[in-house]
């Protein structure tokens, strides 16, 4: 980050203008002052440690700790990219609430996004004042930008017209239109099956882990259903433990499967074979509509029933029977 008079350049329209301990660079090194005690160098030492990008660090290394999913650990990058590029120079005891409210409104791609950044910035605080970096959490009481639930499901028809498609492109377009076969039937997350294995299925059920547990592990035990069981069967190779294989007969790598995913629904709209675009997360949503529908419940796919029915619902329709 450029300085001018002793005071960083901060990316517009954000105007953060505070006074920054000098960095650890090479470059600063035969410039730097000569520290008088021990105490002078001890606190300087701390100003570097209490630095936003310091701090993402620690967390970084506390999240791989708790073994998040390579999602999850995508979508920390991700989220702290943009925020460090603005806050990573900033030692966290002189940032405000006023300069977190800038930050929340400025331009970006994606205007929800803020919220997840905040969020991972208010979580940098706690750690910033567990250590002592810190007095206060200027995240709390910010108002978030309100998320709106998507309603969007794939149109009656269009789904099997689609996977049929996907079907027909080829070997490994099939694994693809398999995964998403799966997730509409099954109701599981991408991330829970992308490295699910044949010993996950057995006696007509499926035990997949469920992701996103903070309080322990469960086990989602998924009765399937005798055309999901023989789509499973379509996907075995040889050799091959993974229920949806690569071409390597390796489980697809995150960016690998949305690359796919994306360029297969580009492909089908310019196509006509879709009408209208879905993302694969609306598949859960099917999934749970659909069950819904049939069952006249909703699955338990979520720690809070909740969510469940404001996030994954999207018939917005209540039945009753009249007296």
């Amino acid at each position: 980050m450029a300085k001018t008079n002793g005071r960083p350049e901060i990316e517009k329209p954000l105007d953060i203008d505070h006074e920054l301990p000098a960095g650890d660079g090479d470059e600063n090194t035969s410039a730097a002052p000569s520290l008088a005690t021990d105490a002078d160098f001890l606190k300087l030492q701390a100003e570097r440690d209490s630095l936003l990008d310091r701090l993402a660090r620690m967390q970084a290394e506390f999240e791989n700790a708790r073994r998040r999913t390579v999602k999850e650990q995508q979508d920390y990058r991700d989220y702290s990219a943009p925020l460090l590029k603005v806050f990573g120079t900033v030692r966290a005891g002189i940032i405000t609430r006023q300069d977190v409210r800038r930050y929340m409104t400025r331009e970006r791609e994606g205007k929800v996004r803020a919220n997840r950044e905040v969020a991972l910035l208010s979580n940098l605080f706690k750690t910033a004042i567990d250590y002592g970096y810190a007095n206060e959490n200027p995240c709390l009481g910010i108002r978030r930008i309100r998320e709106r639930p998507r309603k969007a499901l794939p149109i009656a028809g269009e789904l099997d017209a689609f996977l049929a498609w996907l079907r027909g492109k080829g070997k490994q377009w099939a694994v693809i239109a398999a995964m998403a076969e799966f997730a509409a039937r099954a109701g599981s997350r991408r991330c829970e099956f992308l490295r699910a294995t044949r010993f996950q299925i057995r006696d007509g059920e499926a035990r997949i882990d469920r992701a996103k547990q903070r309080d322990g592990r469960t086990t989602d035990v998924i009765d399937l259903s005798p055309q999901v069981v023989a789509m499973l069967k379509t996907m075995e190779r040889p050799g091959c433990e993974y229920l949806f294989p690569s071409r390597f007969n390796r489980p697809y790598s995150e960016q690998g499967f949305k690359s796919m995913f994306s360029r297969a629904m580009k492909d089908a709209l310019a196509e006509k074979v879709v009408s209208q675009r879905f993302t694969f997360h609306d598949l859960r949503a099917h999934y749970a509509t659909q069950h819904k529908r049939a069952l006249g419940a909703l699955p338990d796919l979520h720690a809070d029933p909740g969510t469940t029915a404001r996030v994954y619902e999207r018939s917005r329709e209540s039945r009753r029977k009249a007296l």
